[in-house]
């Protein structure tokens, strides 16, 4: 479908039917994005105080919480009195759920979803429909930002099998086809199939290409190997992953289109993205109240600390101080685009590798963690592939984790990774990022290997 019939006529209408909001947020923020930083500022403020008001009255942990912490609410005057409050965690989120879900809600109202455990934590939670409006029109905003317009032809990427096994169903099908979206599964890539998914890209040829950035890293050392042609798309959005420099220009040199980094989760929906003049990703201020926490304080501005953030639209189950376990730096810089917008700076967090299998097949890191999540019995994980092949595994068990665990997750393992591969496991206390910061939560000394004229695997010999 042309895109202007789409977002002109199509979208609008099937919102009006469905009462949905989202293109009446995105006309705000649209506007709100050249407040004043002051304007932007006042108006976080006013939001923030709000959420807090009704969590207060209405969300029995943070009724408890608060006053436990001496705070008041409507008394608030300055948004920093906001680090006078614990932090929210995943593990709180597992123990608390039930107390963390608002009493003015009613359980029809409750959209239930879980994290994609691309920090290697779960969580499931609920958002509420305003919310999910608003992240949508977010969503639209930023795409915005590297010129993917609501309609235009967009290819992504993706490895979350309930995305994907979403998309088989006819009315996500014909939804896909009219908003002009092509989804590839990128879990068990093999050389045949990255051939058929060019083949299909070319075919497509979007306006954009979405994916995780060890995917989209993959496909431009396969088109520089076996000298592919494709037209060149306007962008690249790399997510999920931490985007390294190395990374970005292959990218870029090989697709031709410049890499716009998208930092958000599932939870939060987007948090910041790049504008066109790549000096920072653009934190969407009208929804999320960020800090950056250093030690128990809030960071100075360009300190890299953790990345702490606070959902002004999630009523249903408030996010107040929500730990993400990602790295970064807030900087009060003003952007050439016009945008007042704080940004973003220094993004880490996840790093992630490919899986290599005995078959030859390709698991980008991040699919593996939806095994882990679907279990129910991991806290947490970490796994890495060694130069044989082998998989070691750490596991953090919760409560749930039984005799008969390790043999479940095993199973549900080998259904991706095959029957060849030899994997141990290893019950730990704790899991910790390294020393950087970074969280290695999938790290292989494998590496793909396109030369032989079909995929092989070789050794990794030093990072990316």
């Amino acid at each position: 479908m042309h895109p202007a019939i789409y977002r002109k006529i199509v979208l609008p209408l099937v919102r009006s039917l469905q009462g949905k909001k989202e293109l009446v947020f995105l006309k705000e923020l649209e506007k709100s994005q050249f407040l004043t930083r002051e304007e932007l500022i006042n108006l976080q403020f006013m939001k923030a105080k709000a959420l807090l008001e009704h969590a207060s009255r209405t969300v029995p942990y943070y009724g408890a919480v608060m006053k436990e912490a001496g705070f008041d609410p409507s008394r608030m005057e300055s948004l920093d009195e906001l680090a006078g409050l614990p932090s929210l965690t995943k593990r709180i989120i597992r123990e608390n759920k039930a107390e963390l879900v608002s009493r003015s809600f009613s359980q029809r109202d409750l959209l239930p979803d879980s994290t994609g455990g691309s920090t290697g934590e779960f969580v499931w939670y609920y958002h509420d429909r305003i919310k999910m409006d608003k992240m949508a029109a977010a969503a639209y905003r930023c795409y915005r930002w590297c010129g993917l317009d609501v309609g235009m032809k967009i290819a992504k990427l993706w490895g979350s099998p309930r995305d994907i096994a979403a998309q088989t169903k006819l009315r996500r099908r014909i939804a896909a086809f009219v908003k002009n979206e092509l989804f590839l599964p990128c879990y068990e890539l093999t050389d045949g199939k990255i051939r058929e998914y060019l083949g299909i890209l070319r075919e497509f040829r979007p306006d954009v290409i979405e994916g995780y950035t060890s995917v989209l890293f993959l496909l431009a050392s396969y088109i520089t190997t076996k000298g592919v042609q494709l037209p060149r798309p306007g962008a690249m959005i790399a997510t999920a992953e931490c985007v390294s420099q190395d990374e970005r220009d292959t990218i870029e040199d090989v697709f031709g289109a410049p890499v716009f980094n998208k930092y958000g989760s599932r939870e939060l929906g987007f948090i910041a993205m790049e504008c066109r003049e790549h000096n920072g990703l653009h934190m969407n201020m009208e929804r999320h109240l960020v800090e950056c926490m250093v030690d128990g304080r809030p960071g100075r501005e360009d300190e890299i600390g953790e990345i702490v953030v606070t959902d002004m639209d999630g009523f249903a189950m408030p996010f107040i101080r929500y730990r993400t376990g990602d790295l970064g730096t807030i900087t009060r810089r003003h952007c050439a685009c016009g945008r007042e917008l704080l940004m973003i700076e220094n993004l880490c967090g996840r790093t992630v590798d490919l899986v290599v299998t005995q078959e030859g097949k390709l698991l980008p890191g991040l699919f593996l963690a939806t095994v882990f999540r679907h279990s129910g019995v991991v806290e947490r994980f970490q796994v890495h592939q060694t130069k044989n092949g082998t998989l070691n595994v750490k596991l953090l068990p919760n409560r749930n984790f039984g005799p008969d665990s390790e043999r479940m997750l095993e199973s549900s393992l080998r259904a991706y990774v095959g029957d060849s591969m030899q994997i141990s496991f290893e019950l730990v206390d704790e899991i910790l990022p390294a020393p950087s910061g970074k969280l290695k939560l999938v790290t292989s000394d494998m590496k793909p290997d396109f030369t032989a004229g079909k995929l092989t695997t070789g050794k990794r010999s030093g990072g990316r």
